[in-house]
């Protein structure tokens, strides 16, 4: 996995949990993804029943593709922003 990144939701608790709240599961594994500003978030289980958050930093090896599909469909990232995820331009 890519370094993790500062919880981009530090200084915002409320928008850290409404983002958590409809983020997309990935069915495959424990994490949950969304998007916020232009990047994606990854929450991770933190081992007491809650999550950290993190930007993904190389999201072609750290955001299934099915996981970025998905939110292409839901129309929470455009076509572009599909292609430069999968290719972590």
């Amino acid at each position: 996995m890519g370094q993790q990144c500062a919880d981009p939701f530090y200084n915002n608790a409320a928008a850290g949990q409404a983002s958590l709240s409809t983020a997309i599961v990935d069915p495959k594994g424990k994490q949950l993804y969304n998007i916020h500003d232009g990047k994606i978030v990854t929450f991770q289980p933190d081992g007491v029943g809650g999550y950290h958050s993190y930007y993904a930093s190389n999201t072609n090896k750290e955001v299934p593709n099915n996981v970025l599909r998905e939110m292409r469909n839901k129309g929470l990232i455009s076509n572009v922003q599909y292609r430069k995820f999968i290719h972590n331009k």
